[in-house]
């Protein structure tokens, strides 16, 4: 992301994701439409500007902010859960492993045991969310919900960042993440995450699909560091270490370092 004068930011995507770029800018208009603060995508210029293949898209720039609470990044998911369908907005369709699966294809390093395990327990998990996945409810979702990408500007509702991973899919999705923030990582106080939970006005631990979904958060997060991974790196010893979490051998709660 480039800050250039009169408050803008250029947002260069990888080459060849211009429809990705295109959606960033679709849901950012329909969202500030619909009443959801939102990251404002600029109007009256290209978007994307597609430059040697790599697709640029025109933002205002934020003021100085803080991160959602949970408190308020539930409430937040909850007015967007609510939202009616946009039907002139072409969303992709929720998928838990796709981002992950390009991303180990895409790193040259060789196949290790730990790349291996995590490829075929993520078929394994893949299988069991067919059976259960259509039978959740639906809604636009943000993909990629924490607090972070919620930011707090003033005393109004939080603006919603990193339009990239909207899709349509199950809303307990977008729950997951500081779920196991407060189950498996202890990252988070029990009473913030109740306050998360009142907020949006339900527990997601409490249901049947929570196991099955925080472990398709967590193995996304372990394959992402196995994308990082490098002989003798840290990222290969990180990887390890999480692969050992999931495999039960690391009592909980983990402790994972970010990356």
């Amino acid at each position: 992301m480039w800050k250039i004068p009169s408050g803008i930011v250029g947002r260069v995507g990888e080459r060849g994701t211009d429809d990705v770029a295109s959606k960033e800018v679709e849901v950012s208009r329909w969202l500030r439409v619909s009443g959801v603060r939102a990251t404002r995508a600029l109007d009256g210029v290209a978007q994307p500007t597609v430059i040697d293949g790599y697709p640029v898209t025109w933002w205002e720039l934020l003021p100085e902010s803080r991160p959602a609470t949970p408190a308020e990044l539930g409430a937040t998911l909850r007015r967007l859960h609510d939202l009616p369908d946009p039907r002139r907005l072409s969303l992709p369709r929720f998928s838990p492993f796709e981002a992950a699966r390009k991303h180990l294809k895409s790193v040259e390093i060789p196949k290790s045991e730990d790349m291996i395990w995590v490829l075929n327990r993520m078929l394994e998990v893949e299988q069991r969310c067919e059976d259960i996945l259509p039978g959740l409810p639906t809604s636009v979702i943000h993909g990629d919900a924490w607090q972070g990408n919620f930011a707090v500007i003033d005393s109004q509702d939080p603006v919603i960042l990193d339009l990239e991973a909207f899709c349509v899919g199950p809303e307990l999705w977008d729950l997951i993440a500081i779920a196991v923030d407060f189950t498996d990582f202890a990252r988070i106080p029990k009473s913030e995450y109740e306050g998360f939970a009142a907020a949006y006005h339900f527990d997601v631990i409490t249901s049947p699909a929570y196991l099955l979904l925080a472990e398709v958060q967590e193995l996304r997060w372990t394959a992402y560091v196995i994308g990082k991974s490098k002989p003798g790196s840290a990222a290969e010893s990180e990887a390890a270490h999480r692969v050992a979490c999931l495999k039960g051998e690391v009592s909980r709660p983990w402790k994972w370092a970010p990356f």
